[in-house]
């Protein structure tokens, strides 16, 4: 005869049924996946994907033109795909425009990111806000979207001048925008003011 479950049981048997779809998921994924150098680090990166989404935990994943970025819970962050102007963060830089350089299909560290907590990516760059609410930047900086006060695109992250309160980041394709820890939006890059005002 069955029982119905109740309390700790039934979250038992939701938690299990989650993670038999996640298990089957993940096995999709690495029999669709082609073999490639270091491809388990991508793997690792989808598992954590997924295994957040398990664990009611949240995953900070941001996919930009042609390259994505992911914060690890440890607070790491890794870029991957087109690096153009060295968007990936990882102190290289592609010149041949070609995001699908085989070397980058491994996520690629991001150089001196240990304590980022959001991560996002626009169309030549990408910004992390860290613990201690300041936000670092790199790639394309031709309008200033790294916001250090320059035009100098940098491979490696930059700390965005003026910003000690950000709570999260959004990236346009030539401007980055800062929500702030009193709920004002700090916006710097192409057209930065009229990015503002129109929110």
């Amino acid at each position: 005869m069955n029982y119905p479950l109740f309390g700790n049981e039934l979250d038992d048997a939701n938690q299990k049924s989650r993670r038999l779809k996640v298990a089957k998921v993940a096995h999709d994924i690495r029999r669709r996946v082609q073999p490639k150098p270091r491809a388990s680090q991508l793997m690792e990166i989808l598992t954590l994907v997924l295994l957040s989404l398990v664990n009611r935990t949240k995953a900070n994943i941001s996919l930009g033109f042609a390259h994505s970025c992911a914060v690890h819970p440890d607070g790491s962050a890794y870029c991957w795909g087109g690096n153009w102007h060295g968007q990936l963060g990882d102190g290289t830089v592609d010149p041949s425009g070609n995001p699908f350089n085989p070397t980058k299909y491994i996520t690629q560290s991001v150089s001196g990111i240990t304590t980022a907590t959001s991560i996002s990516s626009g169309v030549m760059h990408s910004c992390a806000v860290l613990t201690d609410k300041t936000v670092k930047c790199w790639g394309q900086n031709t309008y200033g979207q790294l916001g250090d006060g320059t035009t100098t695109s940098s491979s490696t992250p930059v700390s965005v001048s003026g910003i000690s309160t950000a709570v999260s980041i959004a990236l346009g394709e030539d401007h980055s925008c800062a929500v702030l820890t009193d709920r004002a939006i700090k916006c710097w890059g192409r057209e930065a003011c009229s990015q503002c005002r129109e929110r």
